[in-house]
C-alpha cells in the first residue's frame, strides 16, 4: 500500500572530570567519502507514516503516525511483519499518544513517551504473539509534559526538544530532589526574544552511548554535533560540518526566510561510532508531499573523530544501525511499503 500525505505538515520536521572540551570553527573534513546503494525489501501492507525504526535484538521497532498501532515490529532476519504494539485510544493498555522519539534502552529494551509518564518496555512472543511487558514507569513532573525526546541518565529524566525555548540544551528532571531543571551547555546561537512556548525553537537529536558515559547532540537547523560528558554536563567535543552563519543570523532574529537551511533530522549510534542523517540544504515540499529527509550519513567516532561520509543512492526518513556496525536499515515516509538495507561500506 502506498499512502500519499498530502496537507499535513509536521511541526515537529520542521569523561570525565578534568576533561576539556574542544571547539572551534574551524569545518570538519571527512578522511573517507563513500557511496552505498539501498536495496529495496518489500514489507506487508501495514505502515501509513512511518516516523522512527529501531533495531533491538532480532526485532526491527518501527513507530506509526497515523494508523490505530502505534509500533509495527518486523523480523530483522528475514523482515517479515511480526506484529503490532500499543494501541491509541484510552481504555486500558492503550496511549492516546506517543511520540515518535523512542529509543532502546540496554540490550533489549526500548523508552517510549506514553501519555503521562516515561515507561521501559521489552517484547515478548509466544504462541499467542507479540506481547509488550512494561518494566519500569517515570510519572513526568508536569513541568515536563510537553517535552518531547527522552532519555534516562545518572537519576535524571532528560529531554531534547522542548516547547518552551530554553536556555541550554537539555530540560531534566531530577528523582532524588523532585527537583526540573535546565542541564548542558547553552544552546550554540545567541538567543532572540521569543514569545512563550514558541515551538521546536531548535530542535535536536540525541543519542547515548551504551554505557551511559557520553551523549551526542545534532540540530536540525545548525551544522553541529555536540559531545557530551555525562558526569560534567560539559561539552567535550563541539564540530562544525558547514558553515551556519546564515542560519545562525536568521535563528538570532527569530526568522525562517528563503534560503535558510535543514541540516540534521536523526542521530543514532553503537558503542564504537555516531551516526547522522544530514542533508545541508532548504527543505522543499512538492505538491504538498512530506518528502523523505535526506541521502547523506555522517559518521564520526565517540572521541570526535570524523570517520565517513556516506552518500546513499536514495533519500530516507528514518535508519538505525546494527550493533555490529555492519549494516544500515532504512524506511521512507514516501515508499511506505519497502525497507531499505545497505552494508556499510568500511572498506
Amino acid at each position: 500500500m502506498k499512502k500519499v500525505i498530502s496537507g499535513f505538515v509536521l511541526i515537529i520536521m520542521l569523561a570525565f572530570g578534568g576533561c576539556k572540551p574542544h571547539s572551534n570553527r574551524e569545518i570538519v573534513v571527512f578522511p573517507t567519502h563513500q557511496k552505498a546503494t539501498l536495496s529495496e525489501i518489500s514489507i506487508p501492507d501495514v505502515l501509513a507514516m512511518p516516523q522512527n525504526i529501531v533495531i533491538l535484538c532480532d526485532n526491527i521497532i518501527i513507530h506509526d503516525a497515523l494508523t490505530d498501532w502505534v509500533f509495527k515490529v518486523f523480523s530483522k532476519e528475514n523482515f517479515e511483519f511480526k506484529g503490532n504494539l500499543i494501541r491509541r485510544g484510552r481504555g486500558p493498555m492503550e496511549e492516546v499518544d506517543v511520540p515518535y522519539l523512542f529509543r532502546s534502552f540496554g540490550k533489549d529494551a526500548f523508552l517510549f513517551k506514553g501519555t503521562n509518564a516515561i515507561k521501559v518496555a521489552n517484547i515478548q512472543e509466544d504462541a499467542g504473539g507479540l506481547h509488550l511487558n512494561i518494566m519500569n514507569e517515570f510519572v513526568l513532573p508536569a513541568a515536563m509534559l510537553s517535552e518531547l525526546d527522552f532519555f534516562l541518565l545518572n537519576n535524571k529524566l532528560c529531554s531534547s526538544i522542548s516547547i518552551k525555548s530554553p536556555e541550554k540544551d537539555f530540560r531534566c528532571f531530577h528523582f532524588n530532589t523532585d527537583s526540573v531543571f535546565e542541564w548542558g551547555e547553552y544552546i550554540p546561537v545567541s538567543k532572540p526574544a521569543l514569545p512563550p512556548y514558541q515551538i521546536f525553537y531548535l530542535a535536536k537529536f540525541t543519542t547515548v552511548h551504551p554505557d551511559g558515559s557520553r551523549l551526542a547532540v545534532v540540530y536540525q537547523n545548525l551544522p553541529i554535533l555536540r559531545i557530551y560528558c555525562t558526569e560534567s554536563g560539559k561539552v567535550l567535543h563541539q564540530l562544525y560540518m558547514a558553515d551556519g552563519s546564515k542560519n545562525e543570523e536568521l535563528l538570532q532574529r527569530n526568522l525562517f526566510e528563503s534560503g535558510f537551511l535543514t541540516y540534521y533530522w536523526k542521530i543514532k549510534s553503537t558503542g564504537e561510532y555516531i551516526y547522522g542523517l544530514y542533508r545541508g540544504a532548504e527543505l522543499s515540499f512538492e505538491e504538498g508531499q512530506i518528502p523523505d529527509f535526506a541521502s547523506k550519513i555522517h559518521i564520526w567516532k565517540w572521541d570526535g573523530t570524523p570517520v565517513m561520509s556516506l552518500e546513499l543512492n536514495r533519500p530516507i526518513f528514518s535508519f538505525d544501525i546494527t550493533p555490529d556496525n555492519k549494516q544500515i536499515i532504512a524506511l521512507s515516509i514516501v515508499d511506505v511499503e519497502k525497507l531499505f538495507v545497505t552494508e556499510i561500506p568500511w572498506n
